[in-house]
């Protein structure tokens, strides 16, 4: 299902994580997007991206997503939001992530928008 406003993004990508569903994940990125799996650290293109997302979306994790602010010239949007995921690591340990993320999103020339750089971690 694609984005057809940059601020569905959020909603779609975590909806995707908690089916554990790799595929859709991934149609929500360029090929050639940029992402950060945690502070400091940067991995882009398809190849890297479906290495550290999947590991997102085999976790069986659930949260929340709350696009706080968004700033869009054209095709290009700039968002801001509030998240959190839980869920339990293979041992069964309790795992807890939050954050206030920072994307850049550009619509296709299909109508749909991807992320273009997506940072997690704000200004990690």
């Amino acid at each position: 299902m694609p984005a057809s406003n940059p601020q569905d993004l959020g909603g779609l990508l975590f909806q995707a994580i908690e089916n554990q569903d790799l595929d859709l994940v991934m149609t929500l990125y360029e090929p050639e997007a940029t992402f950060m799996p945690e502070p400091g650290q940067t991995v882009s293109g398809t190849d890297a991206l479906t290495e550290v997302l999947g590991t997102f979306t085999s976790m069986g994790l659930s949260g929340e997503i709350e696009t706080k602010f968004i700033s869009q010239s054209g095709d290009i949007a700039l968002m801001s939001s509030e998240w959190s995921l839980s869920g339990k690591d293979p041992e069964g340990n309790d795992l807890s992530f939050q954050g206030i993320s920072w994307e850049v999103a550009r619509q296709q020339e299909d109508g749909a928008w991807k992320y273009v750089i997506d940072n997690p971690w704000g200004n990690g």
